[in-house]
């Protein structure tokens, strides 16, 4: 059974224009529709939308209707490019019931949906999404798909209200299937000290990680925060955690062009190096930058902090750090 959605917050945005079916008037016990076309939500949080679909609308003996419905195209958020092989929902007066909803996305990935809507003005969703071999950067703003090829496997709950500023949140949790990170400046300035040539572009073993996305009750805008993250691979091993926002002042579109547009990158990540790496720095870079563990790996802590596309914090400029002190 999906738990009461709890009390959402965030500023109201599209008051009076919720979802208010009135069955009453409908004289008419079923309906097909061709081709389904329905969108929500004003916030970048909020909006979504379900077009394309094949639809049937069937009345209820006992009051309401089902909508069952297959093919189209499904997106919420960052979720996008999904295919609905099949749903149904119970529409009443006061709420909407899903189905487990099954998904798989173009290219690849599948996934599942099942949950309540609470309807009325500013309608409530409480949802559980379950998704299977998806791309990483599926689950994260546009600015993170350079960074890795990685496929996920996890869970996901989505909460909120299409009318609200904070818009449909997400909170999961998942592992890391497989991949490689593209190059990076800091894992480029690792090959070159150490001479080893997978940091390049580093395979991932396994890993875990927590996701949460959602607007920004004070702006215009989203966030995505990684509270915590682990990744290993055969010669390093990285976490840390990471928060993006990215916002506009009231009445801007985030996808508008111009200079108003803030975007913020904090947060730590943590590189692991094994005894024999760690032997190839030199004495100046391996005092002032690594921490020797009790396993004997040492570990580079690198903070996060300025725009993701611009000159966060020695990250970007890694490569420049390093071999310049290593020299």
């Amino acid at each position: 059974m999906t738990p009461k959605p709890a009390p959402a917050t965030g500023r109201v945005l599209m008051a009076g224009y919720g979802i208010n079916p009135d069955f009453a008037s409908l004289r008419i016990d079923s309906l097909q529709i061709g081709t389904l076309a329905l969108k929500w939500g004003s916030a970048p949080a909020a909006k979504g939308s379900l077009t394309g679909a094949q639809a049937e609308f069937t009345r209820l003996p006992g009051g309401g209707w089902t909508l069952d419905a297959s093919g189209g195209d499904f997106q919420q958020g960052w979720l996008e490019n999904w295919k609905i092989q099949k749903t149904s929902v119970a529409l009443s007066a006061t709420k909407a019931v899903i189905s487990e909803t099954r998904l798989t996305r173009t290219g690849a990935g599948t996934g599942t949906f099942s949950g309540e809507v609470i309807l009325g003005d500013i309608p409530e969703i409480q949802g559980r999404m379950h998704l299977e071999a998806v791309p990483l950067h599926d689950l994260m703003d546009s600015v993170f798909s350079g960074l890795s090829n990685a496929e996920v496997t996890g869970d996901l709950t989505l909460s909120g209200s299409t009318n609200r500023s904070t818009g449909i949140e997400t909170a999961g949790t998942f592992r890391i299937i497989s991949g490689r990170f593209n190059p990076l400046h800091l894992l480029n300035a690792l090959q070159r000290i150490t001479g080893e040539s997978q940091f390049i572009s580093l395979p991932m073993k396994g890993g875990r990680f927590t996701l949460k996305t959602g607007g920004l009750e004070a702006s215009s805008g989203t966030f995505v925060e990684i509270p915590s993250f682990e990744i290993t691979s055969s010669i390093a091993r990285l976490s840390g955690h990471l928060r993006y926002e990215r916002s506009r002042p009231a009445g801007i579109q985030l996808n508008s062009r111009g200079n108003a547009e803030k975007v913020t990158l904090t947060g730590l990540i943590r590189v692991g190096i094994p005894p024999d790496l760690a032997a190839k720095f030199s004495p100046a870079v391996a005092k002032k930058y690594l921490t020797a563990g009790d396993d004997g790996w040492s570990s580079l802590d690198i903070p996060l902090e300025g725009k993701p596309e611009g000159d966060p914090t020695f990250l970007q400029a890694s490569d420049m750090v390093l071999m310049t002190d290593q020299a």
